[in-house]
């Protein structure tokens, strides 16, 4: 192993990655590697995703990642190689097309099962803010919502 990989594997095993986890079987998992653990973890993020952009070829201009662990290394790895001076856009894979809509349904259980697993939810984060109702249905939980950008706000922009 290279002194680059070496201080690699210093990193991510510095995340604590490995967990006991029960398979959906019920296949005990006693040496479990939490990659959420690792990308979890900003500098670990940071490091992995530099040295990702480290091999990539010049030319590339998409990368992509599937809906999980995947998209959020996707998503670094672009930031990174921004950072560089490069252009690559992220993609998401899902599974299988989405049959919900995007009204932000999801957030009141998001915000349910961060408050079960003992957090305090300051407020939910979005880029554009629909107008859904998803701002409601928050606000009705004690979450405010925090947009950068209303529906509205691209819409008169690029109709004008």
């Amino acid at each position: 192993m290279t002194a680059s990989a070496d201080d690699l594997v210093a990193v991510v095993v510095g995340t604590r990655p490995f967990t006991q986890a029960q398979r959906r079987d019920g296949t005990a998992l006693p040496d479990y590697l939490d990659g959420h653990r690792i990308l979890g973890d900003p500098p670990a993020l940071a490091r992995i995703a530099s040295d990702i952009v480290r091999t990539l070829p010049a030319d590339v201009d998409h990368v992509a990642g599937e809906v999980a662990a995947g998209a959020a290394l996707a998503a670094a790895v672009c930031q990174s190689a921004f950072g560089q001076g490069r252009l690559p856009a992220v993609r998401m894979l899902r599974p299988e097309p989405k049959k919900y809509g995007v009204t932000g349904v999801l957030n009141t259980p998001a915000v349910q099962r961060l408050r079960a697993l003992g957090h305090q939810v300051l407020g939910a984060w979005v880029v554009v803010d629909r107008g859904d109702g998803a701002g409601e249905r928050l606000e009705a939980l004690g979450v405010p919502l925090r947009c950068l950008l209303t529906l509205d706000d691209l819409r008169s922009t690029a109709s004008g």
